[in-house]
C-alpha cells in the first residue's frame, strides 16, 4: 500500500483554512480566543477571533463584511466588537447584521482614527458562537470595502457520535429468542480516513489497516451467542456505488462490567464515508434473546473513537399479547383529501401565507385500537387540537393561529400492548412575502424627497457638487435587502449600506460626472419578487464661461484697450475698413454674436475663426468717430455677457506729415495736403475707390553735390485707388523760396537716374506747380536752384545749296532741335543735319541737374555770290552772322572769303 503520508485520505473534507480570491484580504483565519484553532465538535462554544492581513490601506471610512453560516448559534443583537492591528490596542467598532439572500452577514464600520497599512495583521474579536448541531464543512467569507471579491475560510465541524440512531427488533415480545435486531444510523461527519487515492485511481485499503469499528451495546437482560462472528452480521451501506450489502471484516461480542453485551463490528472504512446511511443487522443466528421482563430498554451505538454514544429506547411487550399497530395508514388534508408529503415519520403540508388557520388534517391509523394524541411541538405558537372523527381509526389534528414557517404538532400513536410511535405533522405556512418596494427616497442632508417617475428617482445637483451625494432609501419592509451598483456607462462610484437595523439604506455617489449618474438598485427578499429601481443624480453641466479672454487687432495682434465691458481700437481716418478684431473666449462652448450698435453706420460681420474659442468681428464702412458693435457671448446653462467693441476712426485731417501717413481721397476731397500746405497733390476730376489715399515722404536731397540747391521739400509719393480720366493730369504744388534764389529755379524729378528738369513746371515767387500726366509713384520731386544748359550753333561750308549744322552743349547734355517748327528730334553729331538758306532752326539742351536753357533760334542766311574781294567787303558791311555761331566775327570773314570765285568750280 505504501506509506500513509503518500496518500490522500477520505471523503474529501475541507481542512480549516482560507482562500485567496480577494486581493484585499490575505491569510484569512478563525480561531478560539486563546488558542490557534477552533473547537471542532458539534455544539461546542468558540470565542471567535477572525484574523487576516490587509493588502490595502484601510481607514475610518472603510468597512469589513463577514458572511457566516446560519447554522451557528450566534446572538449578534447588541453585541460588542473590537479590532486590533498587529496585536496592538483594541478599538471598539460597530457591526450591523443583515439577513441577505446568501445568508446572514455582519458589516463592521471601522472606527474614527483607525488606520491599517498593507501587510498589517488585523484581529477582529467576534464574541461567543455555538457550533452547528450537525457535523459538516462550513464556510465563512470576508471582504473589505476596498474590493468586492470575497476571501473564504472552511471550518469543519465534527459529529461526536453516529447520527439518528433507530433500532428495530424482529420480535418485541419479552423473552423472545433468536430475535434479529437492526441498528440504523448515519455515519458521523469526522475527519477519518475512509478512502485511499493514488495517482488518480481508487485503491481499496487493507481491512487490517483501514477498518472502522462500530460498537453496539445491549443492556443487562439481553443474551446472545458468545461465539458471534462476521457470518452472523450483515451490513447494508449506501456509498458512492449505490446500496450494497456486505459481510463485515470482523464481528465479536463481549460482556461489559455491568453485564451489558458489547458487539463490535469492523467495516472497511472506504465502505462507510462520513454521513453514509448504515444498517447493521444481527441475524437470527446471532442468538439474541430478549429480556424476560417487558418494559423499556435502552440500546446504544457508536464508533470506537466517538466521544459519545447514541441511544435508542425500545419497549418489549408481555409475551402472548397481540401488540396494537401504532402506525399511521395515511394523512390527508381535510378539505381536498390530498395526502400530505412524508419523509420518515414527518408529514408536511404547505399552505400560503394567507392561510393562518384553522387547517385540519385527517390521520387514518392502521389499528382502530390505537389512540392518537397531539400537542404543539416546542417552539410552535399555533394552537393544536385533536379528536377522533368517528368510531373508526380516523383522527383529526387541527392547527389555528399559524405562524409563518414551520408549525409542528407532535403526534403520538399508542396502544396496549404496543410500542408507541411518534410522528410530526408540519404545517409549513409560507412566510409573508417581503415587500420590496420603496417607502421614500430622500436627500440625506435636507431630507427633501427626490422627484420620481415610475421606478426612477431623480435629484438635481449643481455642477459644483461632484460628490459625495448621499440618498436615504426607506423600504416598506425591514426584511428587504437593498443592493446598488453604478449603472452601465456611469463613471461615478456608488456605495451602499444599511443605515440602521431598520429598513433604511444609504446609496452614496462620488466622483459625479456632468449630466446623468445612475445607480441601479435592486431590493430583494425571501420570499419576494425583487424590484429594480434607478436612482439618478443629475449633475448640472459646467456653466459655459461667457467672458472674454482677449481682444486683439487681427494684423498686429496688439490688444485693444479696455474699460469695463468696452474694448476700443483707434484707427486713422484713412482706415475706413475693413478692420478685423479677434476675440478669444474663455470657453470653446460659448457662442458669440455681434451687431452694429444703434447709430453705427458701419457694417459689422462676425464668425468663428476655427474650432477653438476664437471669433472675428469685422467693421467695414467706418464713419468718422465712434463705430460700435454690440457683442453677446452666450452658452447653454450660462448667463450671457454683453460687450461693446468700439473702433474709433480719426476725423479727416486737414494736413498730414510727410512721413507716409495716408491722406484719404474722395471725390469730395480730391486734394491731398501735406506738411501744412508745403506740398499738395490735386486729383480733381479723377475717380476714387473705397479707401483711396496718397502717402508722401520727405526725402533727404543729395543734389547739393551736383550743383543743385533745394528751394522746396523733396518728396516722393504712393497712391492707391485713384483713376485719372484720359488726358487728365494731377497737379503737384510745392512751396519754395524762389525769391531768395541766386540762380534760376525750376521743378525737377528724379526716377533714379538723376534730377531731371520738368519743363512743364511753372515756377513763381511762392513756389512751383507741376502737372503730372501719370501717377508719380516711385519718383521724387522738388524745386531747385540750378544752372541752365546752353546750345551753340555753327553752319558749315555751303555745298550744293545746303550747309551742315553743328550743335554743341555742356558735357553729358542731350541736344534737341527742329527745322521750320516740324518737331524736335535728338541731335546726333555723327549724322549732322543739312539745312538750306532761309530755314529756321530751333535748338535746346537738356542735362541732369540743370535747368533747360531757352531754345536758341537761327535762320539760315542766304549764300551770296562772291566773285572778288569787293563782293566780300560789300557783305561785311551788312554785318551778317554768316556761320550762325551767334556773333559777327573773323570766322564769318573767312567763310565769306572762301566764297571767292577761284574757289568755285568752273561751269
Amino acid at each position: 500500500m505504501g506509506n500513509p503520508e503518500d496518500l490522500t485520505m477520505g471523503l474529501k473534507l475541507e481542512e480549516p483554512g482560507g482562500g485567496e480570491e480577494s486581493s484585499s484580504i490575505g491569510g484569512l483565519n478563525f480561531y478560539n480566543y486563546g488558542q490557534r484553532d477552533l473547537n471542532p465538535y458539534v455544539n461546542d462554544q468558540n470565542n471567535l477571533v477572525m484574523e487576516f492581513y490587509t493588502n490595502e490601506v484601510l481607514g475610518e471610512s472603510d468597512t469589513i463584511e463577514l458572511r457566516y453560516p446560519s447554522e451557528y448559534g450566534w446572538n449578534t443583537t447588541g453585541a460588542a466588537y473590537q479590532i486590533s492591528v498587529n496585536s496592538g490596542e483594541n478599538w471598539e467598532l460597530t457591526g450591523t447584521r443583515v439577513n441577505g439572500p446568501d445568508g446572514p452577514s455582519i458589516e463592521f464600520q471601522l472606527p474614527a482614527g483607525f488606520e491599517a497599512n498593507p501587510g498589517d495583521t488585523l484581529q477582529l474579536f467576534l464574541g461567543l458562537a455555538k457550533n452547528p448541531p450537525l457535523g459538516d464543512s462550513y464556510t465563512f467569507l470576508a471582504r473589505t470595502s476596498a474590493e468586492e471579491a470575497w476571501a473564504y475560510f472552511y471550518a469543519p465541524v465534527y459529529d461526536k457520535t453516529v447520527r439518528e440512531l433507530a433500532v428495530t427488533a424482529g420480535n418485541d415480545a419479552a423473552g423472545a429468542q433468536q430475535v434479529p435486531y437492526t441498528f440504523a444510523f448515519g455515519a458521523p461527519y469526522k475527519n477519518n480516513p475512509v478512502l485511499v487515492l493514488r495517482t488518480g485511481e481508487v485503491t481499496i485499503a487493507s481491512s487490517e489497516s483501514y477498518d472502522t469499528t462500530v460498537q453496539l451495546v445491549f443492556p443487562l437482560g439481553y443474551t446472545m451467542n458468545p461465539d458471534l462472528s462476521a457470518a452472523d452480521v450483515s451490513v447494508r451501506l449506501e456509498g458512492w456505488e449505490g446500496e450494497r450489502v456486505i459481510e463485515p471484516t470482523r464481528a465479536a461480542v463481549s460482556v461489559g462490567d455491568g453485564g451489558e453485551r458489547i458487539v463490535e463490528v469492523d467495516i472497511p472504512s472506504w465502505e462507510m464515508p462520513s454521513l453514509t446511511p448504515v444498517e447493521i443487522t444481527l441475524k437470527e443466528s446471532a442468538g439474541i434473546v430478549n429480556p424476560a421482563v417487558s418494559g423499556a430498554y435502552v440500546l446504544k451505538a457508536q464508533l470506537d473513537d466517538d466521544m459519545e454514544s447514541a441511544a435508542y429506547e425500545i419497549v418489549l411487550r408481555e409475551a402472548g399479547e397481540e401488540p396494537v399497530d401504532t402506525t399511521i395508514l395515511d394523512v390527508k388534508e381535510s378539505e381536498t383529501s390530498l395526502p400530505l408529503s412524508s419523509s420518515g415519520n414527518e408529514y408536511t403540508l404547505q399552505v400560503p401565507y394567507a392561510s393562518s388557520g384553522p387547517v385540519k388534517v385527517l390521520v387514518e391509523l392502521n389499528d382502530a385500537r390505537a389512540v392518537l394524541t397531539a400537542v404543539a411541538d416546542e417552539g410552535t405558537v399555533a394552537r393544536v387540537t385533536y379528536g377522533r372523527e368517528s368510531e373508526g381509526p380516523v383522527y383529526s389534528v387541527q392547527f389555528d393561529g399559524l405562524a409563518e414557517g414551520r408549525n409542528t404538532a407532535r403526534v403520538v400513536v399508542s396502544g396496549d400492548p404496543a410500542d408507541p410511535h411518534e410522528y410530526l405533522i408540519v404545517i409549513e405556512r409560507a412566510v409573508q412575502p417581503v415587500d420590496t418596494t420603496f417607502l421614500s427616497v430622500k436627500e440625506s442632508e435636507t431630507y427633501l424627497p427626490l422627484s420620481y417617475s415610475g421606478n426612477e428617482y431623480s435629484l438635481q445637483v449643481p455642477y459644483a457638487s461632484s460628490g459625495p451625494v448621499k440618498v436615504l432609501v426607506e423600504l416598506n419592509d425591514a426584511r428587504a435587502v437593498l443592493m446598488a451598483a453604478a449603472d452601465e456607462g456611469t463613471v461615478a462610484r456608488v456605495a451602499y449600506g444599511r443605515e440602521s437595523e431598520g429598513p433604511v439604506y444609504s446609496v452614496q455617489f462620488d466622483g459625479l460626472a456632468e449630466g446623468r449618474n445612475t445607480a441601479r438598485v435592486v431590493v430583494s427578499g425571501d420570499p419576494a419578487d425583487p424590484h429594480e429601481y434607478l436612482i439618478v443624480i443629475q449633475r448640472a453641466v459646467q456653466p459655459v464661461d461667457t467672458t472674454f479672454l482677449s481682444v486683439k487687432e487681427s494684423e498686429t495682434y496688439l490688444p485693444l484697450s479696455s474699460s469695463g465691458n468696452e474694448y476700443s481700437l483707434e484707427v486713422p481716418y484713412a482706415s475706413s475698413g475693413p478692420v478685423k478684431v479677434l476675440v478669444e473666449l474663455n470657453d470653446a462652448r460659448a457662442v458669440l454674436t455681434a451687431v452694429a450698435d444703434e447709430g453705427t453706420v458701419a457694417r459689422v460681420a462676425y464668425g468663428r475663426e476655427s474650432e477653438g474659442p476664437v471669433y472675428s468681428v469685422q467693421f467695414d464702412g467706418l464713419a468718422e468717430g465712434r463705430n460700435t458693435a454690440r457683442v453677446v457671448v452666450s452658452g447653454d446653462s450660462a448667463d450671457p455677457h454683453e460687450y461693446l467693441i468700439v473702433i474709433e476712426r480719426a476725423a479727416r485731417p486737414s494736413s498730414v506729415p510727410l512721413n507716409g501717413t495716408p491722406y484719404p481721397l474722395t471725390a469730395a476731397h480730391p486734394v491731398a495736403v501735406f506738411a501744412e500746405g508745403a506740398v499738395t497733390l490735386d486729383f480733381t476730376g479723377s475717380t476714387f475707390s473705397d479707401g483711396a489715399y496718397v502717402k508722401a515722404w520727405e526725402e533727404p536731397s543729395s543734389a547739393g553735390s551736383t550743383g543743385l540747391k533745394a528751394l522746396s521739400k523733396v518728396v516722393r509719393f504712393e497712391i492707391f485707388g485713384v483713376t485719372a480720366a484720359a488726358g487728365q493730369t494731377a497737379k503737384l504744388t510745392l512751396q519754395a523760396a524762389i525769391g531768395k534764389a541766386n540762380k534760376s529755379a525750376g521743378v525737377f524729378a528724379n526716377t533714379g537716374s538723376g534730377w531731371i528738369y520738368q519743363r512743364s513746371g511753372l515756377v513763381s515767387d511762392g513756389g512751383a506747380v507741376l502737372p503730372l500726366s501719370a501717377e508719380p509713384a516711385g519718383s521724387m520731386y522738388g524745386v531747385f536752384e540750378a544752372d541752365r544748359t546752353t546750345v551753340k550753333m555753327k553752319l558749315g561750308k555751303p555745298a550744293g545749296g545746303t550747309r551742315e549744322l553743328t550743335l554743341t552743349s555742356e558735357d553729358g547734355a542731350e541736344i534737341y532741335y527742329q527745322v521750320d517748327g516740324l518737331g524736335y528730334q535728338p541731335y546726333n553729331a555723327a549724322q549732322k543735319p543739312l539745312v538750306k538758306a532761309g530755314q529756321k532752326v530751333t535748338a535746346y539742351a537738356k542735362a541732369v541737374n540743370r535747368i533747360d536753357g531757352e531754345p536758341r533760334e537761327l535762320t539760315v542766311p542766304n549764300i551770296p555770290v562772291i566773285g572778288k574781294a569787293e563782293d566780300v567787303l560789300k557783305e561785311l558791311k551788312n554785318g551778317q552772322d554768316f556761320n550762325g555761331d551767334g556773333s559777327f566775327d573773323g570766322s564769318d570773314v573767312v567763310d565769306y572769303l572762301n566764297l571767292i570765285e577761284p574757289y568755285r568750280a568752273k561751269p
